[in-house]
C-alpha cells in the first residue's frame, strides 16, 4: 500500500499545482488592460500662419465614442448623427484639446472654442491655437492612445515652404512646425513598421 499512497500524494500535489498555476494566471491576466477596441487611423491637416496655428483633425465618430464616452453615431450604419453630434460637440472638444495640443517651446498656446462637424462615419474637429510671439512651435497629439496604444496618426503639414507629411503614434507623440520634415517614403516605412508591431505584439486582437 506504501506505493500507493506515494502515488495518491504525487496525483494531489500535481493537481494542486496545476490549480494554483490556473489561478495565478488568471490573476495576472486580469490586472493586464485589455483593450479591445482598434481605432481607425486618424488625421491632422495643419497650416500655420505666424503664429497662428489652424488644424482640422478628423477621426472616425466610433473613436470619440470609445475614448470620450458619447454616443453620436448610427447603430447600424456608423454614420454621425448630426443631432447627437451637436449635442455631444463639447464633450467631443474637451477630449481633443486634452489629446492633442500646441506648444511655443514649453508653453502651452492659447486653443479658440473649436467647432466639430460631421463627415459621414467621421466628424471632423477644427481648432485655431494662438502661440507667444517667441518660441519654437511644436504639435503633440495622444489621440485615441488611451483606448488602443497602438493608435496611428498621419500629419499634413502647410507651411510657407510647401506641404509634407509626418506619421505620429505613441513612440513619436510630436513634430515640430518648422524645419525638417520626413519624407513620404518615411511616413510609409513608419506605418508599416506600425502595423508588423500591431499584429505580433498587440494581444488587443485577441482581447
Amino acid at each position: 500500500r506504501e506505493p500507493q499512497k506515494t502515488a495518491d500524494y504525487r496525483h494531489r500535489t500535481t493537481k494542486f499545482r496545476v490549480e494554483f498555476a490556473l489561478w495565478l494566471l488568471l490573476l495576472v491576466l486580469a490586472g493586464m488592460p485589455a483593450y479591445a477596441h482598434n481605432a481607425g487611423v486618424s488625421s491632422s491637416e495643419i497650416s500655420v500662419n505666424g503664429r497662428v496655428v489652424a488644424i482640422e483633425i478628423n477621426a472616425l465618430a466610433r473613436d470619440y465614442e470609445k475614448a470620450a464616452g458619447v454616443r453620436i453615431s448610427e447603430a447600424g450604419s456608423g454614420s454621425v448623427n448630426a443631432v447627437a453630434l451637436a449635442v455631444m460637440t463639447p464633450a467631443v472638444l474637451s477630449y481633443v484639446r486634452s489629446h492633442a495640443e500646441v506648444l511655443s517651446d514649453e508653453v502651452p498656446c492659447e486653443p479658440d472654442e473649436g467647432k466639430a462637424r460631421p463627415a459621414d462615419m467621421h466628424v471632423t474637429v477644427t481648432l485655431v491655437w494662438t502661440c507667444p510671439n517667441s518660441g519654437a512651435l511644436r504639435y503633440r497629439l495622444s489621440l485615441f492612445q488611451d483606448v488602443d496604444p497602438s493608435a496611428q496618426h498621419l500629419v499634413s503639414l502647410k507651411t510657407e515652404s510647401g506641404k509634407q507629411e509626418f506619421a505620429l503614434d505613441k513612440n513619436t507623440p510630436e513634430l515640430a512646425l518648422s524645419g525638417g520634415v520626413p519624407s513620404n517614403f518615411r511616413v510609409a516605412r513608419h506605418f508599416l513598421a506600425a502595423g508588423v508591431e500591431h499584429i505580433f505584439f498587440g494581444y488587443d486582437h485577441i482581447a
